[in-house]
C-alpha cells in the first residue's frame, strides 16, 4: 500500500481551483511546538519525527517484523499551522507567535503497544545522534485526527507569497458559500525547501471547513 494511492489529495492539488475534500480521520505521528519555524527547536522536532517514522518503516526488515508490516514509503510532512494562546492577528515579522504541529501519516498495522516498543527504538537512535531529538520524541503523540470537511489549492512559490494563494482560495470559497471554521490551517510539503529554490517550491494549502 502506498499514502500516494490511497490519499492522492496529500499529494496533488490545482493551483487555480479550490478542491472540497471530505476525510476519515487517519492515524498520524504528531509533535506540538511553539515559535519560529526558522530556529532549532523546529528543526528539532522535525528530526524527532523523521526519526520515528522511518523507524517504523524500517521495523519490517527486523528478525521479527510487526503483525500486518507491509513495505510502503514514509508519508508527506504536514504542518498545522495557528497562533499561540494571546495572539490574536499574525504578523509574519513575528513568527515566535506561531503554534505548530508537525506530523506524518502512520499505516494501519501500527497499533499503541507497537508504537512504544518502536519509540523507544527510536530513542536509541536519537541518542546515537546526539540527542538532539530526544525532548521532542518525548512529546510524539500517535493517534487518529484530520477528519472532517476541507479545502485545499497549491501554493507554487515562496512560503512568504503564501498570503496570495489564500486570498484566491478565500475568494473562491465566498463564491461557493463556504465558511472556513477557525484560523489555523495545514500545509502539505511536496518540496524539500533545502533542496528547492524557493521559485520551485510546491505546498499544498488545506483549511477547515463548516460543516
Amino acid at each position: 500500500m502506498e499514502f500516494k494511492k490511497t490519499d492522492p489529495f496529500d499529494y496533488k492539488a490545482s493551483a487555480s481551483t479550490v478542491e472540497i475534500l471530505d476525510l476519515e480521520p487517519r492515524r498520524f505521528a504528531s509533535i506540538e511546538g511553539t515559535g519560529d519555524p526558522n530556529g532549532d527547536s523546529f528543526a528539532e522536532a522535525l528530526e524527532a519525527l523523521y526519526t520515528y517514522s522511518y523507524t517504523v518503516r524500517m521495523s519490517g526488515k527486523s528478525p521479527a517484523p510487526p503483525a500486518g508490516w507491509f513495505p510502503y514509503v514514509v508519508g508527506v510532512l504536514q504542518g498545522r499551522w495557528t497562533l499561540r494562546d494571546g495572539c490574536t492577528e499574525f504578523d509574519p515579522a513575528r513568527k515566535s507567535d506561531l503554534a505548530w504541529t508537525v506530523m506524518i501519516r502512520q499505516p494501519t498495522f501500527l497499533d499503541q503497544a507497537l508504537h512504544e516498543t518502536l519509540l523507544e527504538t527510536a530513542r536509541k537512535k536519537a541518542r546515537a545522534k546526539g540527542g538532539h531529538a530526544l525532548p521532542w520524541l518525548e512529546r510524539l503523540q500517535l493517534d487518529l485526527r484530520e477528519g472532517g470537511r476541507f479545502a485545499q489549492i497549491l501554493h507554487e512559490g515562496p512560503y512568504d507569497q503564501e498570503p496570495a494563494t489564500f486570498a484566491r482560495m478565500q475568494s473562491q470559497l465566498d463564491a461557493r458559500g463556504l465558511q472556513r471554521d477557525g484560523l489555523h490551517h495545514w500545509e502539505l510539503y511536496l518540496t524539500d525547501p533545502r533542496k528547492s529554490a524557493p521559485e520551485s517550491m510546491r505546498t499544498i494549502l488545506r483549511v477547515a471547513l463548516q460543516p
